[in-house]
């Protein structure tokens, strides 16, 4: 216990900030506080998307949002607060990967993309795009926007060769403080079973690659008065609708923070249609 403790308190998990009102919001305060993921699951283990009132008192993410503490006082005290498979938002998609379901029902995208058979498409605020955390999205390859490209979205092999997707890879073997178990710190240590020769997480130059590719779009962005340089927050305003998509797929994966990992494949097509639209 005092290890998974101090795992814990490295994790950004445990820095969540539950200090703004609107963090407690029933919107918001669903995966926002440590109350709210239990607050969503109703009576037939079905879970809601928000929770059904502001929570009241919140805190920060904790033992007993993910598991079923002090409940019986028994064993079953560790099962896992939900495990049920995940209606995405945004899209309707269903993900199922066992433990990775209780990651999936808070990392996920909130905001569909925009609809690319209108015309314009108007971006109302600096926090528009699939909200900070599309990570089951992009696992699963959905939710961005494709173009022409005829290769159709699929799910990274993380999601279809392992039994819990994010579970495996971000709670393997814990190395003190510094990674994997309740850090969520993936570790490279854990990849050495299908990649018996990675060293760092750039395995074959993807990350190398899709960093290029990222940096590309945003100067683009940038140029066009689409996002600010200095935050990567969208800038308000009407746009045309193909344009908007290539601004969502530049946040969702920038947002996404795998740089590629959790689906490569899907997040350079999402890149190369943003370049498309934008060149």
């Amino acid at each position: 216990m005092f290890a998974i403790q101090a795992e814990y308190s490295v994790s950004v998990h445990a820095a969540g900030d539950v200090a703004l009102a609107h963090e407690a919001s029933a919107a918001c305060g669903g995966c926002h506080t440590g109350q709210g993921l239990p607050m969503r699951v109703n009576a037939d283990g079905t879970v809601a998307q928000a929770a059904p009132d502001a929570v009241d008192g919140p805190a920060p993410i904790n033992c007993r949002t993910c598991h079923e503490i002090h409940q019986t006082y028994t064993s079953a005290d560790w099962a896992f607060t939900t495990i049920a498979p995940v209606t995405l938002i945004s899209t309707g998609d269903t993900f199922d990967a066992g433990k990775g379901n209780l990651c999936a029902e808070c990392h996920q995208a909130r905001t569909a993309m925009p609809d690319t058979t209108q015309a314009t498409y108007t971006v109302t605020s600096t926090h528009w795009g699939p909200h900070h955390g599309p990570q089951a999205n992009m696992v699963l390859g959905v939710g961005g926007y494709t173009g022409t490209s005829s290769t159709a979205p699929s799910p990274s092999f993380h999601y279809s060769l392992t039994d819990d997707a994010c579970v495996t890879c971000h709670m393997g073997e814990a190395d003190g403080k510094e990674a994997g178990g309740h850090t969520w710190i993936p570790n490279v240590a854990n990849c050495l079973a299908c990649h018996s020769d990675a060293t760092d997480f750039d395995i074959d130059g993807e990350q190398t690659a899709i960093q290029g590719m990222l940096d590309q779009v945003k100067a683009l962005l940038v140029d066009q008065g689409m996002l600010t340089a200095s935050n990567n927050n969208p800038v308000p305003g009407t746009y045309d609708s193909v344009k908007a998509a290539a601004l969502y797929n530049f946040l969702y994966v920038d947002q996404d923070r795998s740089l590629g990992v959790h689906n490569p494949g899907y997040t350079k097509t999402l890149l190369q249609a943003a370049l498309d639209a934008l060149q």
